[in-house]
């Protein structure tokens, strides 16, 4: 998201959507704490948002193996 927001000349308030320190606690993974169902559609309704994210990972990831 960093990279992405470099890139696209957005701001810090740009890429800020998640509230930190949401979850309970006491439950090991988002799929436990939404429950299986849920968390399938959220992915499959999110499919264009990791599809982004991954491109942008990749990127990432190719430029910093530059870098180093």
């Amino acid at each position: 998201m960093v990279l992405l927001k470099d890139e696209l000349c957005w701001s810090t308030d740009d890429i800020s959507y998640l509230k930190s320190n949401s979850r309970q606690r006491n439950k090991d993974s988002v799929r436990e704490w939404l429950g299986a169902d849920y968390s399938n559609k959220l992915l499959n309704w999110n499919k264009a948002d990791w599809k982004l994210y991954q491109h942008f990972n990749q990127t990432f990831t190719k430029k910093v193996t530059l870098i180093l």
